[in-house]
């Protein structure tokens, strides 16, 4: 309780995970709020939510919208639930019930900053116009070096030629570990570069390779 009491920031940078808490801040502090996609999470027209892209689902006349909506329901369904932590502070503070809805709403009103490169992806076009894509964030490389310590092996192969290209996928998980490793291995070959794989919640394993 004291956290919130004594809470007053001046500028709420969230992530999508984060959106519930933001939205409550935002209405009870009047906290300016920046949403920040590490990746494209923001609803729109053109495109379903991120994890069905590879379902081949597209839905026409704008449904996609639809399904950005119940995906946010399904993510946030423990805040939503009317005995949640969170639906009782907003009743004790007089504000209206969270719903999906409204994350939705406030997704889209929110400035946004998309860390990535726009030369990959420059955005939807049914975005807010307060939507600015930046490129990837990263530490500088002292920064990088005063965390990491690279194995011989690696030091040994970054030294052996070219830079190569770094390929990996974070927090995201695959349906297939060899597919994806497969697939890293061939775009690489394709391109004609080394690369450093970064193996990651998707398990990315050499030794998935025929």
């Amino acid at each position: 309780d004291g956290f919130y009491d004594d809470f007053e920031p001046d500028l709420l940078c969230f992530i999508n995970l984060a959106q519930p808490v933001a939205h409550h801040l935002h209405e009870l502090k009047g906290a300016r709020t920046c949403f920040i996609q590490l990746f494209p999470r923001m609803p729109t027209a053109e495109a379903p939510p991120v994890f069905m892209m590879s379902s081949g689902i597209n839905l026409p006349c704008g449904c996609n919208r639809l399904l950005h909506r119940l995906a946010l329901g399904k993510l946030f369904v423990a805040h939503l639930d009317a005995g949640s932590e969170i639906q009782r502070r907003r009743h004790e503070a007089q504000l209206a019930p969270l719903t999906k809805e409204a994350l939705e709403s406030f997704m889209l009103e929110q400035p946004s900053v998309c860390a990535w490169s726009p030369s990959v992806f420059s955005g939807y076009t049914d975005w807010p116009a307060s939507t600015r894509t930046v490129g990837y964030w990263a530490l500088a490389p002292d920064e990088q070096l005063r965390t990491f310590a690279p194995s011989e092996a690696l030091r040994a192969f970054l030294s052996a030629g070219e830079p190569p290209v770094y390929i990996g996928w974070g927090s995201m998980v695959a349906g297939s570990t060899r597919a994806m490793t497969l697939l890293a291995v061939e775009a690489a070959m394709l391109a004609g570069v080394r690369a450093v794989l970064a193996s990651g919640w998707a398990g990315l394993d050499l030794a998935e390779l025929p």
